[in-house]
């Protein structure tokens, strides 16, 4: 099981807009949702039985937004966007976190584990997301992940007109940011291993996903009246723990929620 560091190193963030900031604090609320019902990642994830078991926010890693630690030893490294379209260009926000999973897979290929993520990746435990809105293109939403996970399995697959060009958009922006990053020669299976890691993953924090996230905190807490306070109030450590640039554990993350008057039920792990 991974360690939460102590303290975390300088680097990333930057500036976003109000609604991205509020996006990512929503993000992370559903993530902190998980790792406080001990509760495996979404499906689309592909990760199995895994649970989260600590999460950080703008951290040191190329993929800053939000880090996740698994039970299983794996990694899960969130970059969270309202919208991105499709694009070839590397100073669009699609080409900038095509840009970011690079570098953060070269960093973990060439690094030693001494900040436990930036170690080689394995598509069976890590991953690589893209988090975006509703708001985000089809084509981001439903023609890329279609295409990452045809790519991505042994001996490939048949695309559609619309999958082949959203993994040629993909493919073109690996390999510009590739040859940015590195000076070793790419090759096209580069991009076959990126897709092997990377999820796109749609998250509706004023539609569904709200009700789903709000019906699991019903679980958590003392009174199921009290969900929609606690989700408030994981927004809002989400918030505090970006400004930080720190995150928590199962344990912090309880003792934080109970300081700010929310009542807990016993862990789901204690109560089985």
């Amino acid at each position: 099981m991974a360690r939460m560091p102590d303290r975390l190193s300088a680097g990333g963030g930057g500036a976003a807009t109000s609604a991205g900031i509020t996006f990512q604090q929503q993000f992370g609320a559903l993530v902190s949702t998980w790792l406080l019902g001990e509760r495996p990642f979404d499906r689309r994830f592909a990760l199995g039985h895994a649970v989260p078991v600590w999460v950080r926010f703008e951290t040191e890693a190329p993929v800053d937004d939000i880090l996740v630690a698994t039970s299983v030893g794996g990694f899960v490294a969130i970059q969270a966007k309202t919208t991105a379209s499709l694009s070839r260009d590397l100073a669009s926000p699609f080409g900038k976190c095509i840009a970011q999973f690079v570098r953060h897979w070269l960093a973990c290929r060439d690094g030693d584990g001494s900040l436990h993520w930036n170690r080689p990746l394995d598509p069976l435990t890590d991953r690589l997301v893209l988090g975006v809105g509703r708001q985000a293109p089809a084509t981001v939403r439903e023609d890329l992940p279609a295409a990452l996970r045809v790519r991505s399995q042994p001996g490939g697959g048949i695309l559609t007109n619309a999958q082949t060009r959203a993994f040629d958009d993909f493919h073109s922006c690996v390999a510009q940011a590739w040859s940015n990053a590195t000076v070793d020669p790419f090759v096209p299976a580069i991009a076959e291993t990126l897709a092997r890691l990377v999820t796109v993953f749609t998250f509706d924090p004023a539609g569904p996903d709200r009700g789903a996230n709000l019906a699991a905190l019903q679980s958590l807490v003392a009174d199921p009246s009290e969900a929609p306070a606690a989700l408030t109030a994981l927004e809002g450590l989400s918030g505090e723990y970006m400004a930080q640039r720190g995150g928590a554990d199962l344990a912090t993350l309880r003792q934080a929620l109970m300081t700010r008057g929310v009542r807990l039920t016993a862990p789901p792990s204690y109560g089985a």
